[in-house]
């Protein structure tokens, strides 16, 4: 469900202390694919907390067998910049339950993965380092997508062979086609490129709306297996 962490986007989150957000997503002829909550929090101690739950609803949870996923990266905010030292992810169903913990050793350029499930621990080296999780990552973000820059980055929580995230500006006819899809006017729209294969989607390419707060009111994974787009749409 890695759609729901690149809901939650935001241009300038270091001036607040408590940011939430909240979506529901579809899928075709599921009116109701899920649903997902997002929070930014940060201390007075110089530390930070993002949460992202999600999980499915109505026939999707029926056939999912009641899949949730939490997410969470927690860290400190150095000269103005998200730095996250622990980032964790948990699939769980009604029959099993599997966590990932990702612990940063920033001075090393190295990151240790955990691997939990009911029946077994795993801990070892990660095959790539990089300096955030996928959370962190939009929320350090927000220079170049004021400037409107293509930007490529690496992540823990994204592509697992390297990490690679494209941030896209799409431009002219791209630009058009792209704001009629997210029905959007003076939003702007951002492509994320995750260089892997999404819920089969035959582009692995999310067209997300920032609205004037930053904050995403609109995300599309175009062309996903059997039944059509993905939408995932901002709760008033």
């Amino acid at each position: 469900m890695r759609l729901f962490l690149l809901l939650f986007l935001i241009l300038d989150l270091l001036h607040a202390k408590k940011i939430e957000a909240s979506y529901d997503v579809s899928y075709g002829v599921f009116s109701s694919l899920g649903v997902a909550d997002a929070k930014f929090e940060s201390f007075d101690d110089g530390s930070y907390v993002i949460e992202v739950s999600a999980k499915a609803t109505g026939l999707a949870k029926l056939l999912s067998g009641g899949r949730v996923e939490t997410f969470s990266s927690y860290g400190i905010i150095k000269d103005d910049r998200l730095v996250p030292l622990k980032y964790s992810k948990t699939r769980s169903t009604s029959s099993k339950s599997t966590t990932r913990i990702y612990t940063f050793d920033h001075q090393n350029r190295a990151v240790i993965k955990e691997s939990i499930k009911r029946d077994s621990y795993k801990k070892e080296p990660n095959e790539f380092y990089a300096s955030d999780d996928i959370l962190s990552l939009f929320f350090n973000s927000s220079l170049f997508l004021k400037e409107r820059k293509d930007h490529i980055a690496y992540a823990i929580g994204a592509n697992k062979d390297d990490g690679k995230v494209e941030i896209l500006f799409p431009q002219d006819g791209d630009l058009k086609k792209a704001r009629k899809l997210l029905r959007s006017d003076g939003d702007l729209v951002i492509k994320v490129v995750l260089n892997e294969k999404i819920f089969s989607s035959s582009r692995d390419e999310l067209l997300i709306s920032l609205d004037e707060d930053g904050i995403s009111s609109r995300a599309i994974l175009e062309d996903v297996l059997l039944f059509g787009d993905i939408v995932g749409t901002k709760r008033d």
